[in-house]
């Protein structure tokens, strides 16, 4: 399918798995989400990815809103990725969306008290 079919109309943002998070896991999940004529979403699959990741994104993907298109569907890539030390037992992530269907979730991979 080609990007320029895909276009999100609203997007959840979403924390980095508190679980995949603590087992240093990190990586890409990709999601199929079925949508009908208007737009709504009909069903969401996950294709690939870490178990500890693909559950917390289709809950996700679930809240996105997206046009309709000819395919009546969308691809979403998630990037899960950790990096540097967070002060004080500090769980903060952040969702980036890049345009057209990948969302980058970064949070830090240790603590430090």
């Amino acid at each position: 399918m080609p990007d320029n079919d895909v276009r999100v109309i609203a997007f959840e943002g979403m924390k980095y798995p508190s679980v995949a998070r603590f087992a240093n896991i990190q990586g890409v999940v990709v999601i199929r989400i079925s949508i009908d004529r208007n737009g709504v979403i009909t069903d969401v699959r996950a294709l690939s990815g870490a178990t500890l990741l693909v559950t917390d994104s289709i809950e996700n993907a679930r809240k996105w809103r997206f046009a309709a298109n000819s395919e009546g569907a969308v691809f979403l890539v998630y990037d899960f990725k950790l990096g540097g030390l967070c002060p004080h037992n500090d769980d903060s992530s952040e969702l980036i969306l890049h345009p057209p269907n990948l969302a980058t979730i970064t949070a830090c991979s240790a603590t430090v008290e």
